[in-house]
């Protein structure tokens, strides 16, 4: 077990309905890398087109509310197509061999399988201008019994934070290196993604949005306050500047 998870915001609002323990700790970057992939040779040029075309998703991914507000956006609803639950691999996969006629889904697998399929992919962003963030993920038990180990883990964060902005060369030569990625990659990463440390008003406001969207589909949830789940007193003691969100 892990002490400390990192994902995007949507999935803690589903694990919020059965984990009321879950605290948000941090933020630290906010993407725009959530694209709808389709095969070329399906004849889908627009958004209308997607209308009993199937889809291939992860489910209690951002993909997935990210796939039914772009339905919504263009006067949809996931009843018009056929969702096929699949996990990343599952996507790249099924939308290589023809399985699916279109996949939502995010970096780096965005760039593979353009690479891959070149002209035979069309690539539209399916975020339409909202960001998803990353963020950090603790328990309650852990906040309160060991705050020190909340507060080294941030600095952490903020040192790293600190030395991307003032040393972007360097960072970047670790980053190739590390992970093993080529220059090109990198850029593309880097122009979809925004690292910052921080709690900020509009993940607030994203949590609270999404938890709406579940609500559609499963009336059972109850409403919740989402500052609940946020816990700043770390952030605040060590970066108080990267605490905006209002209570």
């Amino acid at each position: 077990t892990s002490d400390i998870a990192y994902a995007a915001e949507f999935v803690g609002v589903e694990l919020m309905n059965t984990h009321p323990e879950l605290r948000i700790i941090a933020c630290t970057a906010k993407s725009d890398n959530i694209a709808l992939l389709i095969r070329k040779d399906r004849n889908i040029t627009s958004p209308q087109d997607l209308k009993n075309a199937s889809i291939a998703l992860c489910k209690g991914t951002a993909g997935e509310f990210f796939l039914g507000r772009y339905l919504t956006l263009n006067g949809m609803d996931i009843t018009e197509v056929q969702p096929i639950y699949l996990s990343p691999d599952g996507l790249i996969s099924g939308l290589f061999s023809g399985k699916c006629d279109a996949a939502i889904i995010w970096e780096p697998h965005v760039y593979t399988i353009q690479k891959q399929m070149g002209s035979d992919v069309l690539i539209w962003p399916a975020q339409g201008g909202q960001q998803f963030y990353w963020v950090a993920y603790t328990l309650e038990s852990l906040i309160q019994n060991h705050p020190d180990i909340i507060q080294k883990y941030l600095i952490s964060l903020s040192k790293a934070e600190e030395y991307m902005l003032y040393h972007d060369q360097e960072s970047k030569k670790y980053i190739l290196s590390k992970f093993n990625l080529t220059e090109d990659y990198y850029t593309n990463l880097m122009n979809k993604t925004k690292y910052q440390l921080n709690l900020d008003q509009g993940l607030l406001l994203a949590l609270e949005d999404e938890e709406r969207w579940l609500k559609q589909y499963n009336p059972s949830i109850m409403q919740k306050n989402m500052l609940m789940f946020m816990n700043e007193t770390a952030l605040r003691s060590i970066r108080p500047d990267a605490v905006t969100i209002i209570r």
